[in-house]
């Protein structure tokens, strides 16, 4: 997925791994407030496939909106605008998201 947050343009920017999550005044891990927001990009699609054990599909949209939410908590969905090339059948989804986990530099979310 390309790197561009929705309404500032700006590339997704390498964090270091203390900046993924802080800790309530609960303790639990919840993610930062700069992760907050709806975020869109693109991906290659499968226009060489066969056809048959797997779809065509061109070039697709995602868009991920996140929350603030603590781990085990639903933070968002993630919609996504995938159309098969022969039909034009629309083949995405609208997913709920929970964070599962923040390590390192990764947040873990369930679909």
């Amino acid at each position: 997925m390309d790197g561009d947050r929705d309404g500032g343009g700006r590339d997704v920017p390498t964090r270091a791994a203390s900046a993924f999550a802080f800790a309530s005044g609960a303790g639990a891990v919840v993610l930062l407030a700069s992760w907050v927001g709806t975020w869109s990009g693109t991906g290659p699609g499968t226009p060489d496939a066969d056809g048959f054990t797997r779809v065509r599909t061109g070039a697709f949209s995602v868009t991920v909106a996140l929350n603030a939410a603590a781990v085990g908590e639903l933070v968002g969905r993630q919609v996504s605008d995938v159309k098969e090339l022969v039909t034009g059948r629309n083949l995405g989804c609208t997913e709920a998201l929970e964070l599962r986990q923040i390590r390192q530099e990764c947040a873990v979310l369930w679909r």
